[in-house]
């Protein structure tokens, strides 16, 4: 009895866990890959046993990531998925798109979502109760440009890997509703505060660095510290804020000391904090869930 996959492990190599392997790599059958979309099939043949229950077969062509492959093996019908060939140079040098840009695009007339998935099969945007397919791209890359302004609009995608559908979020999200519910397409213009545009960044020399990390929370909370926002991001922006006794505060203060650069603890969204009642919980941000997202809490 064989199992019920068979594993891509390296670019000329299929895995497949059977019982009494020796003697059934002796099968008058020969295996054959089949690519279903293309309708064409590829010759492979048996390797050796590398243990007792796991037949190695090689093959001669790259199989492509991403589509349904099936292994023929007499009788047998074996759906193929990528195994321990995600982790290999090959798989870098085919897949890996650095430059891609990842996430929902937002224009005022359409928005173009984009995501990575080089092993998926399918990928379907779900959004306003409607289901549109992604088109598969180079490198792996998932996308499709939905009409109209959506921005504020939550979506998900519905993704198909190794035989497999779940509906997750965008992992390249830029916003989100609590508690990372559903992401949210949004335009970021419309969050830049007045003037941010034409800010100029401080120029200042390395060697002339003076740096202070802050929890961003931490830095306000305190109930006498003067600050309106207490342990809100927008509350470390408040300037001029002092305790009752006139001693100095959240970013007054640090400025003060002389500091030039500020360093933040994490600010990506948490894992582990409730966003609709935070003071339950307490994190300082080292289990980032969406890296793209600033938490919300």
């Amino acid at each position: 009895m064989i199992n019920q996959v068979a594993w891509i492990d390296d670019v000329f190599i299929l895995k497949v866990k059977v019982q009494n392997g020796p003697r059934m790599m002796t099968v008058a059958d020969s295996p054959v890959i089949y690519w279903k979309s293309m309708d064409r099939y590829f010759p492979v043949k048996l390797d050796h046993a590398i243990d007792y229950e796991t037949v190695r077969m090689t093959f001669a062509q790259e199989l492509p990531m991403g589509e349904d492959l099936i292994l023929h093996w007499g009788a047998l019908r074996l759906p193929i998925y990528p195994g321990a060939i995600v982790r290999t140079d090959w798989f870098d040098k085919h897949y890996s798109h650095v430059d891609a840009e990842l996430g929902a695009k937002y224009e005022p007339a359409e928005t173009t979502f984009s995501v990575w998935t080089p092993t998926a099969t399918s990928v379907n945007l779900v959004i306003k109760g409607k289901i549109h397919p992604l088109k598969r791209g180079d490198y792996g890359v998932w996308s499709s440009a939905i009409a109209g302004d959506l921005h504020g609009v939550p979506y998900q995608y519905e993704v198909t890997v190794n035989g497999q559908s779940n509906l997750v979020n965008d992992p390249y999200s830029k916003a989100l509703l609590a508690n990372s519910e559903k992401s949210v397409v949004v335009d970021l213009a419309k969050t830049n505060p007045s003037g941010f545009a034409e800010t100029t960044r401080p120029k200042h020399h390395l060697q002339d660095a003076i740096i202070y990390e802050l929890h961003v929370r931490d830095t306000t909370i305190q109930k006498e510290s003067g600050v309106l926002n207490k342990g809100k991001f927008i509350g470390l922006t408040e300037t001029d804020t002092a305790t009752k006794n006139g001693y100095s505060t959240g970013i007054s203060y640090i400025k003060e000391l002389g500091c030039t650069h500020v360093k933040l603890l994490p600010i990506n969204d948490y894992a582990r904090v409730n966003e609709i009642n935070p003071e339950n919980d307490y994190n300082w941000g080292y289990d980032p869930l969406f890296f793209q997202v600033p938490e919300g809490s």
